[in-house]
């Protein structure tokens, strides 16, 4: 055969064969995705996230189908197991019968003078098989409970990943929130601690409660040590840097909390709470707190701000709010005072930061005020040197700044002179002590008045009345 008929004949067949294809889509179509999760219902969770990771929502909306499935049946079957239990005629008339033989084989062995006591031993074998049988029931519902409680959590899983892929799965919730749970008899105790015990010895349910509490605690435990180490760190960090006490003692203690309470919360999903309920709770519980407390978040923030702009420090001297004293304490609601009588007084932030703070102690000098009036008559001059040479002679005045000594005032019965050393802020109080028991003696002894006020009073008599007791006509 010729080769150019060949390919013309390759070329025809290649045409029907696209043609074929074109009038049967169904070729391309892929073929029907089967649910394969499903098929084991004691998967592992982690073998059962691996393998929904990369299914489409197509895929998983037919897993959650097949998952539903199986728990339906099983559902099903335990229900049918207690309503056999409680109602049905089959296992009634399976116990009255086993009595009834029990009662028959006794009464072939036993006189007939004992027929009271044969029946009484056939009642009692009667009641133990009853008591038996419902024990056994028991047992298989207690072990059905635990089984679908394990196609519980894995249905719950599908559907997490179905709805994280934009599949509807309300309904689907709804129906596992329905069925899910162990639902106790409160009139059959028995059964209740049976199902309990059951569900601690199986590996979904308290062997696996045990491994994540130990686990949790082993988070914990890792979180207080990290907390720590994070505090210590945080302590050196701030010793090298010059901070207020204030802001060093919060520091310390916001950062542990700080680190524990967000590894705490981080560890919640070990055991099996969902972190993002929890959050939206606290969420909502600060919100009704903010507005129930909004003084005490006032107080609060006027906390922060102290912290942050550091006005004053611990055992700093101060004046604020019409109080005088020493700070003793202080945290983000309330600065303690300490007079300087000794008394405590409790000041809320948000009155300390709303009102003008005088720190007393916030320098290391301070100046010295003081005011000397001398007559009028006395040679200030002289006075002057008084006072220079007893700033001079006290160990505790500063040679820089240098004091200051000038004429300040012509008062109405003085000649006042300013007096103004610089000295160490611990000791102001002996400088301006000292030299004012100083100046008055030195004042005394060199001959120098110190005026008090005085007024001049001048009596001036009334003229006398003339022609008293005549009458003018």
């Amino acid at each position: 055969m010729d080769s150019s008929k060949l390919m013309k004949t390759f070329a025809r067949m290649g045409v029907f064969a696209i043609a074929l294809l074109l009038l049967h889509p169904a070729a391309f179509a892929e073929k029907e995705y089967v649910a394969r999760t499903a098929k084991n219902v004691d998967i592992s969770i982690d073998d059962l996230n691996a393998m929904l990771l990369p299914l489409t929502q197509a895929q998983l909306e037919v897993e959650a189908t097949a998952w539903r499935k199986v728990l339906t049946r099983k559902v099903a079957q335990i229900s049918k197991l207690e309503i056999m239990k409680r109602n049905s005629p089959q296992t009634v008339g399976l116990i009255d019968q086993v009595g009834e033989q029990l009662k028959d084989s006794v009464g072939a062995v036993v006189p007939a003078t004992g027929s009271d006591a044969g029946a009484d031993a056939a009642g009692s074998q009667a009641d133990a098989a009853a008591a038996k049988a419902s024990a056994e029931l028991d047992t298989q519902i207690a072990v059905m409970r635990v089984e679908q409680g394990g196609i519980n959590k894995r249905f719950g899983i599908v559907l997490d990943a179905l709805e994280s892929k934009g599949g509807s799965v309300e309904e689907q919730r709804l129906y596992l929130s329905a069925v899910s749970g162990i639902k106790l008899n409160v009139d059959d105790t028995a059964a209740g601690l049976l199902a309990v015990k059951e569900w601690l010895k199986s590996a979904d349910g308290g062997q696996l409660l045990l491994i994540n509490l130990l686990k949790f605690i082993a988070v914990i435990a890792f979180v207080v040590f990290l907390s720590r180490m994070v505090g210590r760190l945080t302590d050196r960090m701030i010793s090298r840097k010059p901070v207020s006490m204030l802001l060093e003692n919060f520091m310390k203690v916001a950062v542990r909390r700080t680190v524990f309470a967000i590894g705490f919360i981080a560890a919640l999903p070990i055991i099996g709470i969902d972190v993002g309920p929890v959050l939206a709770l606290i969420g909502a519980a600060g919100l009704v707190v903010g507005l129930a407390l909004q003084g005490t978040l006032s107080n609060f923030a006027s906390g922060v701000l102290i912290l942050i702009y550091r006005p004053y420090d611990m055992n700093d001297a101060i004046s604020v709010a019409g109080v005088s004293g020493t700070v003793s304490t202080m945290n983000l609601l309330y600065t303690t005072i300490k007079t300087f009588d000794n008394q405590l007084i409790t000041i809320p932030n948000n009155n300390v930061w709303g009102d003008t703070i005088i720190n007393i102690t916030g320098s290391d000098e301070r100046r010295v005020d003081m005011v000397f009036g001398i007559g009028y008559g006395d040679d200030f001059g002289k006075a002057q040197e008084i006072l220079a040479s007893i700033l001079a002679a006290h160990p505790k005045v500063l040679k820089t700044p240098e004091p200051k000594i000038r004429l300040h005032e012509l008062a109405d019965s003085s000649v006042n002179l300013i007096c103004r050393p610089w000295a160490k802020t611990a000791d102001y109080w002996d400088v301006y002590w000292d030299v004012m028991e100083t100046v008055k003696r030195e004042f005394d002894k060199q001959g120098i008045s110190i005026p008090f006020p005085q007024r001049d009073v001048h009596f001036f008599p009334a003229p006398e009345a003339s022609g008293s007791g005549e009458k003018t006509a």
